[in-house]
């Protein structure tokens, strides 16, 4: 208690010794409400777009993409949760302008140990809808093969599979075959 004066009705009292507060002027309300804001500069950063994103996307059921996320049982760890200033701590240091945060394991949740910065052409390939043969995905395959992505998804969605699947495409293309 600050040693204010102040007038509270019973109900106000009971209410507070029931919570185990005590009454106060409303000092202590104002102290907790300006520690709880902590000016950090960040707002309009990348890396807190971030956060707030990843937040959205576990937490928010109005959220567009909510069902693949949180509607999945995908958390956010409690230190990053209750706090951008932590994981700001843990993720700027590796923060590049391109980059978005990325699950390593798709299915598991957002901590330290299992996110990063990736590329757009990364994440693409750690998709968890991504087909894979022999644990690489079809599109580095494809990369690797030096064919277009798409070009090897239509072959594979058709039933190709082994070497019809990457097989270098006929390159002549006139009307007589010669």
């Amino acid at each position: 208690m600050c040693g204010n004066e102040v007038i509270k009705n019973t109900h106000q009292l009971k209410t507070y010794s029931k919570n185990g507060y005590a009454p106060s002027c409303g000092c202590q309300t104002k102290k907790l409400q300006r520690d709880s804001h902590v000016v950090h500069g960040q707002s309009g950063s990348p890396i807190y777009k971030a956060w707030t994103s990843m937040l959205s996307r576990c937490y928010l059921k109005s959220y567009h993409n909510y069902e693949r996320y949180g509607g999945r049982g995908i958390e956010v760890c409690p230190r990053w949760k209750d706090s951008f200033i932590s994981f700001y701590e843990d993720m700027a240091k590796t923060w590049k302008p391109g980059l978005s945060l990325d699950r390593i394991d798709n299915d598991k949740g957002y901590e330290l140990s299992n996110c990063r910065w990736a590329t757009k052409h990364e994440q693409n390939t750690n998709q968890g809808k991504s087909i894979k043969i022999d644990g690489v995905p079809l599109c580095e395959l494809a990369d690797q093969a030096g064919l277009k992505r798409a070009t090897v998804y239509v072959r594979y969605y058709r039933g190709d599979r082994g070497k019809r699947l990457f097989r270098k495409p006929d390159i002549d293309r006139s009307k007589d075959g010669k």
